[in-house]
């Protein structure tokens, strides 16, 4: 499916074609409700990804965040040439 955000409202004859289709609208009510969500869980440190690692010389598991690069930042060496027009 896909996504429809706008920053406004959709008009009447937008609702009625997305009626129907795997189309979701996001109006600019809904995009204000869900930034708010997304800004509430991130200063809370909801939904960081943990993993297990050992605290010390204890022997003690724990759960940490773990920091999550962006792919753009992930140097990835597939033994592949690089790209002749890059």
């Amino acid at each position: 499916g896909g996504f429809v955000v706008t920053s406004g409202r959709f008009t009447i004859e937008a609702q009625a074609f997305a009626e129907g289709r795997n189309v979701t609208l996001i109006d600019g009510d809904g995009l204000r409700r869900m930034i708010r969500s997304a800004q509430a869980a991130r200063s809370a440190g909801a939904g960081l990804p943990r993993q297990r690692v050992v605290a010390g010389s204890t022997g003690v598991e724990v759960a940490a965040p773990v920091a999550v690069a962006a792919a753009a930042d992930i140097d990835v060496d597939d033994g592949s040439p690089p790209c002749p027009v890059c």
